[in-house]
């Protein structure tokens, strides 16, 4: 379990890849630039094991549509080597120099990009598939600070405690974690910095 293999379609889209005989099952994902990562589909089929190894295993990929965006700072400069996060099913990138990228095809409907850098605030960030325009611009900026304090019901500070930061969308969906936290202190103090200016934390 956990040990991944490679291999590529030939042209007539089967694959062949010799496993270890005692596997008793397998998770099959499959990844072309022009389709849907089977991952992402609305409807993603698994083929069993049985299927697999009498070679009648399929797996059917829907066309998408890649985004194509840029990353730019408050003062409209583009923003190189920024991580471009899409979940794990379609991985993660960054931005080129000049603050570009391009997501694997996505299906239709919305998405979360979850945009991070070392010198900005972590920020998510909702698009639509297909995108209205051919370039989706987003943003980063340097971002604030919060801070507080916890106690219990006794009113007595909590140290060791994580507080980690999440962002929450109008919409009311799931919260999306930016990857930032800290730890109270004896006095139950915390701090976290690079907090994004926008939306509700």
């Amino acid at each position: 379990e956990g040990n991944w293999v490679r291999t590529k379609t030939g042209q007539d889209g089967r694959w062949v890849r010799p496993v270890p005989g005692n596997w008793a099952r397998a998770s099959v994902e499959v990844r072309h630039p022009a389709f849907v990562p089977s991952g992402l589909q609305q409807e993603s089929y698994v083929p069993s094991m049985a299927s697999l190894r009498d070679g009648n295993g399929v797996v059917t990929l829907e066309r998408g549509t890649p985004i194509n965006g840029i990353v730019r700072d408050r003062g409209g400069r583009p923003v190189p080597g920024a991580e471009v996060h899409l979940g794990p099913a379609a991985g993660t990138g960054r931005t080129d120099g000049d603050g570009r990228f391009t997501t694997p095809c996505l299906p239709d409907g919305d998405h979360t990009i979850t945009l991070s850098h070392s010198a900005y605030a972590a920020t998510a960030n909702t698009i639509h598939v297909p995108p209205p325009s051919p370039t989706t611009q987003l943003e980063l900026d340097s971002g604030g600070t919060i801070m507080g304090y916890v106690v219990n019901e006794q009113g007595e500070p909590v140290p060791g405690l994580r507080v980690r930061a999440n962002q929450l969308f109008p919409d009311g969906a799931i919260p999306v974690s930016l990857g930032i936290a800290d730890t109270t202190r004896e006095d139950g103090t915390f701090r976290i910095e690079q907090i994004p200016t926008q939306g509700k934390i």
